[in-house]
């Protein structure tokens, strides 16, 4: 068993404990933010990428961006990442933001290697321009 399971199994007067209480507490919010932390470690994320989380994160934390260095592993379980955050009774973030973001990185990252290999094979070939003689039209042939 876990060792989770091996405490909740103590019973009901150990798990009175205050200390049991914050360790199952500081289990659960690792527990909760680890998921995040897994996907923003995705390698395609860039530094526009970043950026859009740093706005996300100021518009209820005031981190600004020169503080991203900064941001330790406690300050960003307290940004409560996983859970929307509401102003005025508006959604102004929601999990979905970041899901959305990895994923449209994700998704960039693969349109950039079709990019390189159509670039690399363009650069790979030799054209001449020339006009023909017949109809007088402009006629680009590859060299080979």
């Amino acid at each position: 068993a876990s060792e989770s399971q091996r405490l909740h199994d103590l019973g009901s007067r150990v798990q009175k404990w205050q200390l049991l209480t914050d360790l199952f507490a500081g289990i659960n919010s690792i527990q909760a933010v680890l998921p995040i932390v897994e996907m923003l470690r995705s390698p395609a994320m860039r530094l526009r990428h970043w950026k859009q989380i740093i706005r996300f994160i100021y518009a209820f934390d005031n981190l600004k961006p020169e503080q991203l260095p900064e941001l330790t592993l406690s300050r960003f379980m307290k940004l409560n990442l996983q859970e929307p955050y509401y102003r005025d009774g508006k959604e102004i973030y929601s999990p979905t933001d970041l899901t959305v973001l990895v994923s449209k990185a994700e998704q960039e990252v693969a349109v950039e290697s079709v990019i390189q290999v159509l670039e690399n094979v363009w650069l790979s070939r030799n054209f001449h321009f020339k006009i023909r003689r017949r109809h007088r039209q402009p006629v680009v042939e590859e060299v080979s």
